[in-house]
């Protein structure tokens, strides 16, 4: 309803008061954009992640970070140093973790996961594929991997294929069975749960439809985020384009007609069509009742800026990193980066890890790793690693070299221990310590 036909139908029924018209207003001018609600993994991509543009950049901004990460596979030569790799990576001591994998692990080469991981399939890359499958993850809460089989041999997996986390729908089974098989939607056919690696957030809506074994989408726990997210710049948009309802102007101790209501709205849309800037001016006593709220005061900025400090809360990310300078923690983008590296993006890494180690080197004794190495940020951990290693002399100059990422050196000496000048056997120290006393009692 227009404007000026609430104000003739305000004429025709005296009952609506002044405040009652107003709000009438005031709520079909500024609030006739519906709020919907993110459900599902369709609603999470089309309503969070291609419409809301913090939630964009977040996620882009972690999957960037693991854009540049290789995946190497491995041989496990000792087990007790691959423990303490894990338990120090898990600590985030990654000086030490680095140190402790490169003299715990081997590379292996020349084999089918290798060349499995370094062409999945002919059109991407392995780091392609994960960059492609941890953004349908941070999306939806699920990431989806298909091994298309070898038709002869053993029937491994002959090509890997990220699957559209948001069209795929799970075949429940029971509680003993959960999974059944995959399907996609608009294609026929059911996927074997064996050709399929799901990566998912733990969902504790357990029921007896098995919507438990679906990750929960992050954007659908912050539902209420996204959609004032997105119905805050949506008014906000609304408001610059239409100018929205600034008020209600009318005539000031008397009644106006119809015919001088219309005149006036006439002058009105003449001047704004032409010159938005310019003024009305009449020989007519007029009043303005002002309905109109612009986005300082509705607090529409201030509340951006609250939903981007809470979806950044939500994926583990500083907002300093997004312009946030008001509510920083850090005292810097360096600190605030390697803060994101460690809380957000290295638990999304271990996650791909963990899965691609169970889904394509089972029964094997082969191990998929990414390089800790390839975070610029951790190099302050290195200056801790230089320091473990100065000081670990049981350790050849060459496994130093190696835990450091270099080439060993072909020399003698290199893979010789050198123990430092002035140590000396604790049973010598015991000998010296008792010819002491032997003289102090002469």
């Amino acid at each position: 309803m227009k404007l000026f036909d609430l104000l003739k139908k305000a004429e025709k029924k005296e009952q609506l008061t002044e405040n009652q018209l107003m709000k009438l207003l005031f709520s079909n001018a500024m609030f006739n954009n519906p709020i919907v609600d993110v459900l599902d993994s369709h609603s999470a991509v089309k309503r969070g992640y291609m419409y809301n543009h913090i939630i964009f950049s977040i996620i882009n901004r972690i999957a960037g970070a693991v854009a540049g990460v290789p995946f190497n596979v491995y041989r496990v030569m000792n087990e007790k140093g691959r423990q303490l790799y894990n338990s120090s990576k898990k600590a985030g001591m990654y000086g030490e973790a680095i140190m402790y994998k490169s003299l715990s692990y081997e590379p292996a080469t020349d084999n089918e996961v290798e060349r499995l991981i370094k062409e999945p399939n002919p059109q991407q890359r392995l780091n392609d594929l994960i960059v492609e499958l941890i953004t349908f993850y941070l999306i939806t809460g699920n990431g989806y991997l298909y091994g298309l089989r070898r038709a002869t041999g053993d029937k491994g997996f002959a090509r890997l294929y990220t699957m559209p986390a948001n069209l795929v729908n799970i075949i429940f089974g029971n509680y003993l069975e959960p999974v059944k098989g995959y399907r996609i939607e608009y294609i026929d056919g059911i996927i074997p749960n064996d050709d399929v690696l799901h990566i998912k957030n733990v969902n504790p809506n357990y029921d007896t439809y098995g919507s438990w074994v679906y990750g929960l989408s992050p954007i659908q726990a912050a539902g209420t985020l996204t959609s004032m997210s997105n119905y805050a710049y949506t008014t906000q948009l609304s408001n610059f384009q239409t100018y929205g309802v600034r008020g209600i102007l009318g005539g000031e101790g008397e009644n106006w007609t119809m015919e001088q209501v219309q005149r006036v709205k006439d002058m009105w849309n003449g001047i704004v069509n032409g010159s938005k800037g310019d003024i009305i001016v009449t020989g007519a006593p007029m009043k303005w009742t002002n309905i109109g709220l612009s986005p300082v005061d509705m607090d529409i900025i201030e509340q951006q800026k609250l939903t981007l400090r809470d979806l950044c809360m939500i994926y583990n990310v500083p907002s300093q990193l997004f312009g946030d300078s008001e509510h920083s923690t850090y005292n810097n983008i360096r600190e605030a980066r390697k803060a994101m590296i460690t809380d957000a993006v290295i638990p999304v890494l271990e996650k791909v890890k963990d899965g691609l180690n169970r889904f394509l080197c089972k029964g094997t004794d082969l191990y998929i790793d990414y390089d800790l190495q390839a975070f610029a940020e951790l190099q302050d951990d290195m200056s801790v690693q230089v320091a473990a290693l100065s000081q670990a002399w049981w350790l050849t100059p060459n496994e130093k070299r190696v835990a450091m990422g270099k080439l060993p050196i072909e020399s003698v000496t290199m893979d010789d221990v050198l123990i430092p000048s002035g140590y000396i056997p604790l049973v010598d120290y015991e000998m010296q310590d008792n010819t002491v006393n032997d003289d102090e009692e002469l």
